[in-house]
């Protein structure tokens, strides 16, 4: 049988309120504030959860709600590339989510989508909001494909330089 994991504390304690109420349905039950009654709950079978639960749980816990991450791969230099293959364009990004925003290629805002079989429904096109937690160093603000990223890039390196030269070069950690 798998671990059945839940989200925090709170979740847990509905989780075993809400199915000691199957086996006592009785609301005016008595029980102290020291959940003693967890005991009884845990000599219980509950072998049945595992088919019950097999499509949503896995033995790592839940699957995601929206498998975003399967829709696009990620292509030179941190730019996402669609299911098509083709260059996503950066639309921005909100830093107080701590996220980055990508869209498809082929949408103009006037048009609509110029492609043959869209990726999605909307007439917005296929979006893709990444969060920067999932990969730091690859995904920031600015987007490794821009112009401030290469500047930015080339004063870090040069001042990398820097310290070489004078670290290696002129023997200055030597002593």
């Amino acid at each position: 049988m798998f671990p059945i994991n839940c989200g925090s504390h709170s979740d847990y304690q509905d989780f075993v309120v809400r199915n000691l109420r199957k086996y006592y349905p009785d609301p005016n039950a008595l029980a102290r504030s020291t959940w003693d009654i967890i005991e009884r709950f845990w000599d219980l079978d509950l072998s049945f959860t595992d088919e019950l639960l097999k499509s949503k749980y896995s033995k790592y816990g839940p699957a995601p709600r929206t498998p975003y991450k399967n829709d696009f791969t990620i292509g030179e230099y941190g730019v996402h590339v669609c299911m098509k293959g083709l260059r996503m364009n950066h639309d921005g990004s909100e830093p107080s989510k701590h996220r980055l925003k990508f869209r498809c290629p082929l949408i103009s805002r006037k048009n609509g989508c110029s492609c043959d079989n869209p990726c999605s429904k909307s007439k917005y096109g296929m979006t893709v909001h990444v969060a920067m937690k999932d990969n730091s160093r690859l995904f920031n603000i600015p987007s490794r494909d821009s112009a401030e990223w290469k500047n930015e890039y080339n004063a870090r390196t040069s001042a990398e330089r820097s310290n070489k030269r004078e670290k290696m070069d002129f023997r200055l950690e030597d002593g």
